[in-house]
């Protein structure tokens, strides 16, 4: 009786370590599928990010002996930029419109001739790729020292999104640096600098 029960027994424990290794098997199959997955899915989201990263960048240009002077906002990436919030300082505190920095930059003079243009930057405004815009530019040997001698005193800080809202900042203080990336930009507040289309002379 013992001889037959014992065969029974080993059968049995034979199928049970089977039956848990087919069950290991399984359960490894299915972990790979969902890890190949979730990887399929990172790579396609950053095809995607990728496909409308925006990158945006601020440039300086001067030509003394023409006493011409710009400030200009560019977008070099693939995808649109959205202007979330745009703060101006000089010294340290808030400028909030442009003729408050003209103020500042060109109060050793009275009066002065000159060409100006400037490009509206506010939040909400939208940046396409390969658009650059004049955030100032300004023609004259007298006025455009100072503006420059100005923006020694200003920083302008610029936090944008793109269309999957990831978020990057930039600003004027660090012009070889890239943008760098923000959990969110927040809401416009107080200190937010507003212009709209203006020209001056």
């Amino acid at each position: 009786m013992k001889e037959p029960e014992e065969r029974e027994q080993r059968a049995t424990r034979a199928w049970l370590r089977i039956d848990l290794l087919i069950a290991i098997c399984a359960l490894l199959i299915s972990a790979l599928t969902a890890a190949a997955s979730l990887y399929q899915t990172r790579v396609i989201a950053n095809q995607l990010s990728s496909s409308v990263w925006p990158y945006l960048g601020i440039s300086v240009s001067r030509d003394i002996e023409t006493g011409h002077l710009s400030l200009s906002i560019e977008n070099d990436g693939l995808g649109p930029a959205i202007v979330r919030t745009v703060v101006l300082t000089y010294d340290g505190k808030p400028v909030h419109d442009l003729d408050s920095f003209f103020k500042l930059s060109l109060r050793t003079i009275k009066h002065a001739h000159f060409a100006m243009t400037t490009s509206g930057l506010s939040p909400g405004q939208v940046i396409r790729p390969g658009q650059s815009d004049n955030f100032i530019d300004v023609t004259s040997p007298v006025v455009a020292p100072l503006i420059a001698k100005a923006f020694g005193h200003a920083r302008l800080t610029v936090c944008y999104c793109s269309l999957l809202e990831e978020c990057w900042s930039i600003n004027s203080d660090s012009l070889t640096e890239y943008p760098v990336k923000m959990a969110r930009c927040g809401r416009p507040g107080p200190d937010e600098f507003q212009i709209g289309q203006v020209a001056g002379s």
